[in-house]
This record gives structure tokens, sequence and C-alpha cells, in this order.
């Protein structure tokens, strides 16, 4: 009977922590599904058109998106990527190199899109574009 109640034992705590690799599962994808949102949010933000949108839509956007970025925050999640810090290759990608930019050689000149990472794993990289040496 003692090796039933372990097996027992055993059972519920492999449950338990099948339970909690699915919920981990459904965190990170709905995370994943976020970002694209943010994306497009910074996009939108960054083209032409933008200044010449009324500040009272403008403001309110700039809230749905600082909203999103505080949720995933919350979640542990960390929006990475600034212009003049030097490229790291372990949590970046170089879409394109240019000699002209002001800046120290290797060092992010624009970001095309911001990283995102939890903990020590990378979600997605950062695009960048970067000074050539």
């Amino acid at each position: 009977w003692q090796r039933e109640k372990a097996d027992a034992i055993n059972m519920r705590k492999e449950a338990l922590a099948d339970g909690d690799r699915h919920a981990e599962r459904l965190k990170m994808s709905l995370i994943e599904d976020l970002i694209p949102v943010l994306d497009s949010f910074d996009m939108a933000a960054g083209s032409e058109s933008w200044a010449e949108v009324s500040d009272g839509f403008r403001t309110g956007m700039e809230a749905v998106r600082n909203q999103l970025l505080d949720v995933l925050s919350r979640n542990g999640v960390e929006r990475y990527g600034k212009v003049g810090e030097q490229f790291d290759p372990h949590t970046e990608e170089v879409v394109q190199e240019v000699d002209d930019a002001p800046g120290a050689p290797h060092s992010v000149v624009k970001i095309l899109r911001y990283g995102y990472k939890m903990g020590d794993r990378i979600i997605r990289p950062a695009q960048v574009i970067v000074k050539s040496s």
C-alpha cells in the first residue's frame, strides 16, 4: 500500500508540473501574439502621417501602447534596443550597415524592430541598422 501511495503522490506532482508547463506555454504564446501589435504601433508612430494625426487621438494611441508594454513588463517581459549602444550579436540582428551615420563603429543607429526578452530567454531579437567600421 505504501508503493501505491507513493505512486499517487508522484502522479499528483507530475500532473501539477504538466499544468504549470502548459500555463507557461500559453503565456508565451499570448506574449508572442502581442509583440506584432506593438510593432504596428511603432510603425504607425514612426510614419510621416503620424504628425498629421490629431493630438487627442495620438495621445490615446500612445496610452494604449504604454498599457500593452506595462502588461508585458508585469509578466516579466523586457523590451530592449537603444540607438547609440554597441551592437550585441546575441540579442540583435543586423539588417543593414551604413557608413554615413554619426556614432562609434558597430553602434546601433536605428531600431527597426525592438527586441523582447524574458529573463535570459530572448523571445525575439531586435532588428537594427548599425554603423559599419
